[in-house]
C-alpha cells in the first residue's frame, strides 16, 4: 500500500513510503498532513488493485 497525500506549503504531493499489511490484519498510518487531500494506492495478493481518494485523479 502506498500513501501520498498534498503538501499545502509546497503545493506538491508528498509520497510517504510504502506498507506491507499481512492478509486478514489491520494497519493504522499516520501521516503528517494538515488537510485532507490524499491518494492511496493498494495492490492485493490476488491480483486486485484498490486506488484513489479525496484528490485522486
Amino acid at each position: 500500500m502506498a500513501f501520498s497525500y498534498l503538501d499545502n506549503k509546497e503545493n506538491d504531493w508528498v509520497v510517504d513510503g510504502r506498507y506491507n499489511v499481512m492478509p486478514k490484519q489491520k494497519a493504522k498510518v499516520d501521516q503528517d498532513s494538515k488537510n485532507d487531500i490524499y491518494y492511496l494506492y493498494s495492490e492485493f495478493s490476488n491480483g486486485k488493485k484498490l486506488e484513489g481518494g479525496k484528490g485522486a485523479v
